[in-house]
């Protein structure tokens, strides 16, 4: 029947023009109400039809907000991945610089206990950082070798005062442990000792006190010395 009403009306836009087919299709809807529901039906399925594409359009919206979501949660369990990857790098960094230190603790407790006791021992690895040019430490051992009254160590400490290496430069101190050294005998802390004085370093100038302390050296066959009471116009 609908197929009938399509044909009928196609005939009459061929033959009679648009209007007229209008006009015929008016009147047979009003002579025929039977027709009126075929068309309604018509109307109905158009209805159904955008419906239907309401429906499709609403699931490929939804499909779309999945996929996003899908997507968003990629992204954010990626991101759990890399900051879990950091978290362990990290881990493993800190893990190795508290080995690191424990081994740094562990050589310096093994040094601590290999350290020599002996004062000429000490005052030889004193020397070995003095030449070195590790002047600090080399202060730390002639210091540890005069503390059991080592002449030697104590002429270095009194250098080492006096020229400022790896200690603040101190002509007071200089002379304390070069005049302990001389009184020991040491034939470089008295020459040094009477240059002191005759410079007027870190005590009051005395040309008698300096000529002592040379001629003391001298008498030990010290060159220096000598040549120095030499230019003061004195024998030894």
């Amino acid at each position: 029947m609908e197929a009938l009403i399509e044909i009928i009306i196609d005939g009459l836009k061929k033959f009679g023009g648009e209007i007229i087919a209008a006009v015929l299709l008016a009147v047979a809807l009003w002579l025929f109400p039977s027709l009126r529901k075929i068309f309604r039906k018509k109307d109905d399925s158009g209805e159904e039809m955008q419906k239907l594409m309401e429906i499709q359009s609403a699931i490929e919206a939804r499909h779309r907000e999945e996929e996003r979501l899908k997507e968003e949660l990629r992204h954010r369990e990626e991101a759990l991945r890399q900051a879990e990857a950091q978290k362990a790098e990290e881990a493993k960094r800190r893990e190795k610089i508290e080995r690191q230190l424990e081994e740094q603790r562990q050589a310096a407790q093994n040094q601590s206990n290999n350290e020599p006791t002996d004062a000429e021992a000490q005052n030889e690895l004193g020397d070995k950082y003095y030449y070195a040019k590790n002047y600090e430490e080399a202060v730390k051992w002639y210091h540890k070798a005069t503390e059991q009254g080592y002449a030697p160590a104590q002429f270095n400490l009194g250098f080492m005062y006096c020229a400022g290496y790896g200690a603040r430069q101190d002509y007071q101190e200089a002379l304390k442990w070069y005049r302990k050294a001389a009184e020991q005998g040491n034939a470089d802390a008295q020459t040094n000792l009477g240059a002191m004085y005759e410079d007027g370093e870190g005590v009051k100038q005395d040309k008698a006190e300096a000529v002592k302390w040379y001629r003391k050296a001298a008498k030990q066959g010290d060159t220096i010395a000598q040549e120095l009471l030499r230019q003061l116009g004195e024998t030894w």
